[in-house]
């Protein structure tokens, strides 16, 4: 598996990637106007350049320049880090662009296309939301309308072969059965503009999987659909409530007392539903736990727990981020079952340094024991996973590699 490395977390929505070949990366901060650059030898960020109109896409033709869509400053731009603002565009036909979201940059360096949509929620100053074509003409650039079918287009990618242009269709009108959220590929003629397209993918109008004809859905459950940590939340340390036996598997009932739990149980009921409705559709309810990284299986490793008490009402279990991508997968390729299941997906172990069968002694002295439980192992069973798609957890916060 591959291994990601966080390496930025803005408080605001970032967008824009753009990679400078053996110098890092560009990436806008919408919202707060900035571009950041990340130092992909020093594995740094410092604000490349700030007022940026509210940036959105960017791209790197094939000398080096920089092209955006100020979004908020409704144009589309070339900017280096010390020099001023060059304006590229700002209006159609006397209108103030709606909103200008991506472009893309033909390697002659003389033609831009972009999107123009309105995410914004401001009154449309052109009456639709389309693609645009940029042509520089004796240092002048001019401005031509080259989609009249786009509802809400997005993200704008130029084909290695120049040939189409990819474009999202991405509107959010759900209801209107009119509107389709599409990938969409369409010809570039030999003028630049844009001919006939071909879906490549149908998103879907806000329409269920099954109209789709999608057989396998996942659902983003939790060990908190039988009322786990979610409800303990409103417990005193040492309040429990009693499962109805050890070990827990997709069987055991809810005892969900606050919202999230709720929620979680609800949105499994609707899966059941489903599966009823359409009994060769393969639905898992993905119950995660306790999702966590590297580090801080290092930090448990440092500092484990003793007490029994600690995370009780959530059974000690835990799960690290890399076992719940792998169960995602290995769920949505080799589905083994029909219907709707639930599935438990925790390491093996518990987080605590005290045998599993002593914890619950001490903490569910009266709770049914159908099955002794070995050593530390956890008290949630993962067999089912095990069994419909073939996945084991991997990690445990007990490796030496994490201490």
């Amino acid at each position: 598996m591959e291994k990601w490395n966080k390496i930025a977390d803005q408080k605001n929505l970032t967008e824009g990637p753009t990679w400078i070949d053996g110098k890092g990366l560009l990436y806008s901060e919408c919202s707060a106007s900035l571009t950041w650059f990340w130092d992909c030898n020093k594995k740094t960020n410092e604000v490349w350049r700030n007022n940026t109109g509210g940036s959105n896409g960017m791209i790197l033709d094939v000398k080096g320049k920089l092209y955006a869509c100020e979004g908020e400053g409704r144009r589309v731009v070339s900017y280096e880090k010390d020099l001023e603002t060059e304006l590229i565009a700002d209006s159609f036909e006397g209108a103030a662009f709606n909103e200008p979201n991506d472009l893309a940059v033909h390697p002659n360096q003389k033609i831009i296309w972009f999107s123009d949509p309105n995410y914004g929620g401001r009154d449309l100053s052109i009456p639709h939301e389309s693609v645009y074509l940029l042509k520089n003409e004796s240092e002048k650039w001019l401005v031509e309308r080259v989609s009249f079918d786009t509802d809400r287009p997005n993200g704008v990618l130029l084909s290695k072969d120049l040939k189409r242009l990819y474009v999202a269709n991405s509107p959010h009108d759900f209801d209107n059965e009119n509107i389709r959220r599409e990938l969409r590929s369409y010809i570039i003629n030999s003028d630049f503009t844009l001919g006939e397209y071909e879906v490549m993918h149908d998103f879907g109008n806000g329409r269920a999987a099954e109209q789709l004809g999608i057989k396998n859905v996942l659902l983003g459950s939790s060990y908190n659909a039988i009322g786990a940590m979610g409800t303990a939340a409103r417990w005193s340390k040492k309040e429990v409530k009693d499962p109805e036996y050890f070990p827990i598997d997709q069987h055991q009932g809810t005892r969900s007392e606050d919202p999230y739990s709720v929620a979680k149980w609800i949105g499994e009921q609707v899966g059941d539903a489903f599966a009823r409705r359409n009994p060769q559709m393969s639905i898992g309810s993905m119950r995660f736990n306790g999702m966590w990284d590297d580090n801080k299986f290092k930090e448990l490793n440092k500092n484990p727990i003793d007490d029994v008490w600690e995370r009780c009402q959530g059974f000690w279990t835990y799960l690290h981020i890399k076992d719940a991508a792998t169960a995602c997968r290995m769920a949505v390729e080799n589905p083994k079952w029909k219907g709707h299941e639930k599935f438990f997906l925790n390491a093996n172990d518990t987080m605590i340094t005290v045998e599993t069968m002593k914890a619950i002694e001490i903490v569910y002295p009266k709770v049914e024991i159908r099955n002794s439980i070995k050593g530390f192992q956890a008290p949630l069973l993962t067999n089912l996973a095990k069994e419909k798609f073939g996945w084991e957890p991997k990690y445990s916060w007990r490796d030496n590699h994490f201490s």
